[in-house]
């Protein structure tokens, strides 16, 4: 039985994605400081950070059941600017001379993942899609939360040793060393078509070493989808595949 109406759980709207999106961001907007949703005012306005758009949260209460409805109207630009104010920039690291273009701050605001997958969902929800190859590490939580999105499976690709079991290897070098990278054996079925997500293009090894995976397996890439490029370095020129990014920083 659902809590809120009192009908059956299976099909309600109660139990939807969206409705409980927007019931988790109102507790957040009023930090659970009122005992109960009925003595909830009816609008508050909350802005969690200076460069985060505002919120508008309506509560309407009755015996039976409580509506929340959150809204927000920004466009694609707003949304992609917003990410770029919010992605720091860590100078040499992991070695001297390398400028790290760190994602975890983007990721540490609460609407910051909802808007990375937003318009990546957009972009990809019409193309035929069977599997998503994320890359390890920070690529595992933008493709995973994708996925979700398209309804489609996601693939893992770890370093060297990461994985259990058959494994498909390619090596490849970085803008700091060499590496190796694995998916599991059979992950990739024949004739699939595959989108490979990461972070960050630089110099395009790895995502180079991804498509040399897919391929390997039998699937066919059919972009390749990075938040962040560094056009200096030309990465997308040797990848060979088509890629697709939401920004561009100097390396």
């Amino acid at each position: 039985m659902c809590v809120l109406c009192g009908g059956e759980r299976v099909g309600c709207r109660h139990n939807s994605r969206e409705f409980l999106e927007a019931y988790f961001l109102h507790l957040l907007s009023v930090h659970l400081a009122q005992p109960h949703l009925a003595t909830h005012k009816p609008t508050q306005r909350i802005t969690p950070h200076p460069t985060m758009p505002s919120l508008t949260t309506t509560t309407t209460t009755t015996e039976t059941e409580t509506e929340i409805i959150t809204t927000t109207t920004l466009s694609h630009e707003q949304k992609v600017a917003f990410m770029k104010d919010n992605i720091d920039l860590i100078r040499d690291y992991p070695k001297e001379g390398i400028n790290f273009r760190d994602i975890t701050t983007l990721l540490e605001q609460p609407l910051g993942v909802r808007y990375i997958t937003d318009i990546l969902e957009h972009r990809y929800k019409s193309m035929n899609i069977d599997k998503i190859l994320g890359l390890e590490s920070r690529g595992f939580m933008i493709s995973a939360t994708l996925a979700d999105r398209l309804g489609v499976g996601l693939v893992l690709v770890r370093k060297k040793g990461k994985l259990p079991g058959k494994v498909i290897r390619a090596s490849y070098l970085k803008e700091y060393g060499e590496d190796q990278i694995e998916i599991k054996e059979n992950s990739i079925k024949n004739g699939e078509n595959v989108l490979i997500v990461d972070d960050l293009i630089a110099t395009g090894g790895t995502l180079g070493a991804a498509i040399e995976l897919v391929e390997k397996s039998g699937g066919n890439v059919l972009e390749c989808s990075c938040m962040i490029e560094l056009p200096q370095l030309e990465g997308i020129k040797k990848v060979g595949k088509p890629v697709h990014v939401l920004m561009q920083f100097d390396a």
